[in-house]
């Protein structure tokens, strides 16, 4: 194993070089060919062949679809400042899906994670191939000479990679080359300023007002019925789901980052935790209800309430977890951990990253994300997938269960009048809407696979990633556009759009 790995610096440098002018020139170099100057995302300038030379590198492989790298993100970010002196941190986006190819959602990704070390968009997996990675995230920490001295597959503790990066600093003190790379600030502060900052999901209050998750200014915005801001909740990490009970006026928030339930009390502003240490932890058992304040969630992405229940969608472990508010308990409703598309009863039903909820009729419609699939589940726990098929089956079409795609889909409403649902596919940057009766799925705003903002009509309009769709009484459709820091307002019937 050694010596197919020694020199791999070397051949990481040919492989994402800068020294190439803007052009298509490429030069072959054994079985690899050197990649174009704009693969590296963030750099501010180009650097030479031999500038990871001598370096102590730490390889974070990632795509930031994926949960367990979201999760990850953190601590990779801990250890490049507090080794900043010895270490050279170099994210290697090997994208899952289409859009995670193209530089300006890798960029986005850049911004809304916080991310400052260096970031290679290795889109043809020939960086990933190289170092025979198996999944994401993967850490790879490299000698100086280029050989590979240690390796973790999935979410890494921080005391294990600073043990490892530790003891590579003592053994190769005064080999090492402590330049920084010329990383720039990328899109880190474009839309910092503005009213939202990467808005993620908006629930209706009473009195025609709005509740909106601003993830990152890492508040919770309370809106009027004009959409002017009323008041603004801070204390909270990336925050998604919300979940209103008006006879209390509460409002509950799946504060992601912190992987916490939260509640705030809207007649005094007072918030609570629920669920939660600030502190992720792996799936849970059905049959193993604990009390909600010394259980610990992952990720969770989105609530709502369903027969008595609050619902969570614990993104980081793949499940379903129904929450008793009154008796302080909470258990597995589905989901048996693993990353799947398993159907039916627990334990044999799988999710993969759920990521949306709506209730309609007895049916808890959901959202996952990895699989790209719209699934429900009733009141028993059992699960019926409606499109989907599997981890890597997504795209862009129309039709039945047979032959639709979508591609990492994170938004959904239920229009209980008409009996279809709205579908903010996020990376297709489209709305799709389900018929439950027919089994169909279309495509009624935005261009698959292309971003931007457009015009304000249905023709032309752009959304980037969007993250939350809501029907409100008139039928009009509100849409968080999260990538373009906005929300919009869609008339299905007219097609006519407009800011909100």
């Amino acid at each position: 194993m050694r010596s197919t790995v020694r020199h791999h610096v070397w051949t990481l440098c040919l492989i994402i070089t800068l020294l190439l002018p803007l052009g298509a020139r490429a030069y072959a170099l054994g079985s690899y060919t050197v990649m174009q100057n704009e693969n590296w995302v963030n750099l501010a300038e180009e650097i030479g062949a031999d500038a990871l030379g001598d370096r102590l590198i730490l390889l974070d492989f990632w795509t930031f679809c994926c949960i367990n790298c979201i999760q990850a993100m953190p601590m990779v970010n801990q250890i490049h400042h507090d080794f900043a002196d010895k270490l050279t941190v170099i994210g290697v986006h090997s994208g899952k899906f289409g859009n995670e190819k193209t530089p300006e959602p890798i960029r986005r990704a850049i911004a809304r994670y916080g991310i400052d070390h260096a970031v290679y968009n290795d889109a043809s997996f020939d960086v990933w191939k190289h170092y025979e990675v198996k999944g994401w995230p993967t850490l790879i920490l490299l000698a100086p000479d280029g050989e590979i001295i240690w390796r973790y597959f999935g979410e890494a503790p921080y005391d294990a990679v600073a043990k490892a990066v530790t003891s590579a600093i003592d053994k190769y003190d005064g080999q090492i080359k402590a330049q920084p790379l010329p990383v720039k600030e990328t899109v880190k502060s474009a839309g910092k300023e503005s009213a939202y900052y990467y808005p993620s999901k908006i629930i209706a209050l009473d009195k025609g007002g709005f509740a909106l998750s601003d993830s990152g200014h890492d508040a919770i915005v309370i809106l009027n019925s004009l959409g002017q801001e009323v008041k603004r909740y801070s204390g909270f990490s990336s925050p998604q789901g919300l979940a209103y009970d008006g006879a209390q006026n509460f409002l509950y928030v799946a504060d992601t980052g912190n992987h916490q339930l939260k509640r705030i009390n809207l007649k005094n502003d007072k918030i609570k935790v629920l669920i939660g240490r600030a502190a992720k932890r792996g799936p849970i058992v059905k049959g193993r209800a604990a009390k909600g304040v010394k259980s610990h969630l992952a990720s969770p992405w989105d609530i709502t309430f369903f027969d008595g229940q609050l619902i969570i969608a614990n993104a980081g472990t793949h499940q379903l977890l129904s929450y008793d508010i009154a008796r302080d308990k909470l258990s597995v409703f589905a989901g048996n951990g693993s990353e799947s598309i398993d159907d039916g009863g627990y334990p044999q039903n799988s999710l993969s990253q759920p990521s949306a909820l709506a209730v309609m009729g007895e049916y808890l419609y959901f959202l996952d994300a990895e699989t790209s699939a719209l699934r429900r589940v009733d009141r028993d726990g059992n699960i019926e997938t409606m499109i989907g098929t599997g981890l890597f089956d997504f795209g862009h079409r129309d039709g039945g269960k047979d032959t639709a795609r979508m591609q990492h889909p994170l938004g959904l409403a239920a229009d209980a009048t008409h009996n279809r649902l709205f579908i903010a596919d996020s990376y297709n940057h489209a709305l799709r809407l389900y018929d439950v009766h027919t089994g169909l799925l279309q495509t009624i705003s935005g261009k698959a696979g292309q971003f931007g903002r457009g015009q304000m009509d249905t023709g032309n309009i752009r959304y980037h990633e969007p993250n939350d769709v809501m029907v409100l009484p008139d039928g009009q459709l509100m849409i968080v556009d999260t990538n373009n820091h906005r929300i919009v307002k869609l008339d299905p019937r007219g097609g006519k759009v407009a800011p909100f």
